[in-house]
């Protein structure tokens, strides 16, 4: 067991068999050769993701609507590569958190990078072939071991997949299709990724379509119902941040008039809302000299 940045992960042993649900697969171990060490899961640390930051929230029938479609992908046997479409600010990433840590695979590791952050050649994913490391002959420096065989039969979250370099995409639909991926610079046999991979975009990746299990998240616009349980949920979550014991009221004329509202930037423009909202609140609580258990804030003022 080794616990980096706050992750406790369990290096398991080809005989240890993760618990799973009864109608999925048990999750594939990795061989006892494919396990990190300590040294390489400190390197793979800013790419881990420890746990889904929430459910599906709202009880409309699209919010019904997508939280069966995160189930059927999570009770998905055959670990059908996934791409999760929508616009910015819908939480995608989590999406993905959630269909992995619900699935029979949630004890092995998951890793997102940023596709508009990755290399043109893809060596920060596929590694580089080892007769291409620095110096050449039998003196030169082995490379590191790629990423994505770091990751073993976790899961790959490649997020804003349509920001990724557009000569890197073939490679990045031939893991999706195949499974099959080689290091940079090399062009013998390909290597087989036992993971599952996970995309994330803004924008129509209409190969990637065909290739993946499609799901599309409506805007938050088109799910006006929800509105007011997304209100309240996220006011209960930074109310316990705060130190208080009974979050504000959520009054009715505030959930409507947010709803006539369109939110270009969804859930992370309604987050930025609340969030200035509770500290409106706290420095009203602090000039009255309220606050505390006895103190809490009755009531959420007008957001926008």
């Amino acid at each position: 067991m080794v616990r980096v940045d706050g992750i406790t992960m369990v290096l398991m042993d080809s005989a240890a068999t993760p618990s799973a649900s009864s109608d999925s697969a048990a999750a594939p171990s990795l061989p006892p050769a494919a396990v990190p060490s300590a040294a390489e899961l400190l390197r793979l640390a800013p790419a881990l993701v420890g746990r889904a930051r929430r459910g599906v929230v709202g009880s409309s029938r699209y919010a019904n609507s997508l939280r069966e479609a995160v189930r059927r992908a999570a009770a998905d046997g055959e670990r059908r590569p996934v791409l999760i479409s929508g616009e910015p600010g819908l939480e995608k990433d989590n999406l993905a958190a959630l269909i992995h840590f619900g699935s029979a695979d949630r004890h092995q590791l998951m890793a997102r990078l940023d596709g508009g952050l990755l290399r043109p050649d893809g060596a920060d994913l596929f590694g580089v072939a080892a007769d291409a490391s620095v110096g050449g002959g039998d003196g030169a420096a082995r490379p590191e071991r790629p990423l994505l065989e770091l990751i073993g039969a976790g899961a790959l979250l490649i997020d804003k997949l349509d920001q990724a370099p557009a000569e890197l995409r073939p490679r990045l639909l031939h893991l999706a299709q195949t499974g099959q991926w080689r290091p940079q610079g090399d062009g013998g046999d390909w290597h087989h990724f036992p993971g599952r991979v996970f995309f994330t975009a803004e924008q129509a990746m209409p190969a990637f379509d065909r290739a993946c299990t499609l799901i599309r998240v409506p805007p938050l616009r088109v799910r006006r119902q929800d509105l007011g349980e997304w209100l309240r949920y996220g006011v209960r979550q930074r109310s316990r941040k705060l130190g208080w014991a009974h979050p504000p009221e959520v009054p009715e004329a505030v959930v409507k008039r947010l709803q006539s509202y369109d939110f270009p930037n969804n859930l992370r423009e309604l987050e930025t809302l609340i969030y200035r909202a509770l500290q409106q609140v706290r420095r009203q609580e602090q000039a009255n000299g309220a606050g505390g258990v006895d103190g809490d804030p009755a009531l959420l003022p007008a957001l926008i």
